[in-house]
């Protein structure tokens, strides 16, 4: 299995040996989940509310981050 496999679709539609691949090795490939629409994608490529104002959300996608009106942290 490869991470382009899992990446963009969201954890509840993967099938079981996808959702234990992802378990096993979200660490490891540096995957994280949206939290608001919850699709997998790459840790770096996620908005954190450590570097921005995410409206109470901790980690949101791009797609998300734009819905809110997210504000990077000054």
């Amino acid at each position: 299995m490869k991470t382009k496999d899992i990446v963009y679709r969201r954890y509840v539609d993967l099938l079981p040996q996808e959702k234990r691949f992802y378990t096993i090795n979200r660490e490891y490939l540096e995957l994280n989940e949206c939290d608001k629409c919850e699709e997998i994608d790459s840790t770096y490529d996620l908005y954190w509310d450590c570097d921005f104002d995410l409206k109470g959300w901790q980690c949101l996608c791009g797609e998300c981050y734009e819905k809110i009106g997210g504000k990077p942290l000054e």
